[in-house]
């Protein structure tokens, strides 16, 4: 250990926490320390970063975060330019000098919205699972089926319901796209793709609108062009029908069809 770092360990506590920010294959590690340093394989850089605690409700995503950056940061500068792919946020409490750099997770979420003033941009981040002290229920009683499609609750495989095919034209200013019949996509029910994902190399986005050979995504997808080759991953509107008779996965349905629309021990006769 080198002079400098011996005063620093002095002047500056050894726990502190890290932030590790994901936007596709770029890779963002701060810290919250006075100083950069390099920890478990990552140089974490000091950044004037601040967040908010960890907000909890009833909502079945729970852990709602903030944190704010500069302006001028790289983080900041992806949401004032066009962005394809989710941020994928994290944060681990560790000991700078724990001999086993080993990191402790605090949370681990995505952002989902951004605001910019003057200074700084502050970041909303979402997540449905969280380690902290308090346990939060992983389900909710619901006419709907709870679960992800393609997790290891609801155990779908996901090659399984996965087509790949290539874009022949675009409309709708790139929300729409039409694509070869290749794996018999063509005979497909309607909106068997709808709730599912269009898939390339560098992005992704959610399908909300599928007829024969025609697919109508959420927002403008740019990077797409005629003749690129893409998959078209099947979607789930979560009741046991679609379930039993399109994914052959009712023993995995976690929803709960028979609630009552209304309590039936305050309904007046």
């Amino acid at each position: 250990m080198s002079f400098l770092d011996a005063i620093k360990n002095k002047i500056v506590p050894s726990v502190c926490e890290v932030y590790e920010i994901a936007y596709g294959t770029n890779f963002y590690y701060y810290t919250s320390s006075d100083y950069d340093f390099n920890f478990s394989g990552n140089y974490y850089i000091a950044k004037a970063i601040k967040r908010s605690s960890i907000k909890q409700n009833e909502n079945f995503f729970a852990g709602e975060l903030t944190f704010s950056l500069p302006k001028t940061d790289d983080v900041s500068r992806i949401f004032r330019k066009e962005f394809n792919l989710p941020i994928f946020f994290k944060i681990y409490r560790i000991d700078k000098n724990d001999a086993s750099q080993e990191k402790d997770l605090t949370y681990t979420g995505f952002i989902n919205s951004a605001e910019n003033d003057e200074v700084l941009t502050t970041f909303t981040c979402n997540t449905n699972e969280i380690e902290s002290q308090n346990t939060i229920g992983q389900y909710r009683y619901s006419r709907l089926c709870p679960n992800d499609l393609y997790n290891h609750k609801c155990n779908v495989i996901k090659e399984d319901y996965t087509f790949k095919t290539t874009i022949t034209g675009i409309s709708d200013q790139k929300t729409s796209f039409q694509v070869t019949d290749s794996n018999g996509i063509g005979a497909l029910p309607e909106d068997f793709f709808k709730n599912g994902f269009i898939q390339g190399d560098t992005f992704s986005s959610t399908i909300n609108k599928h007829t024969g050979l025609n697919i109508k995504v959420n927002h403008p997808m740019k990077l797409l062009k005629i003749g690129d080759t893409i998959n078209l991953v099947a979607g789930c509107n979560r009741t046991s029908d679609e379930c039993k008779n399109k994914f052959n996965n009712f023993e995995n349905f976690f929803g709960s069809e028979h609630v009552p629309n209304s309590n039936p021990f305050r309904k007046t006769l």
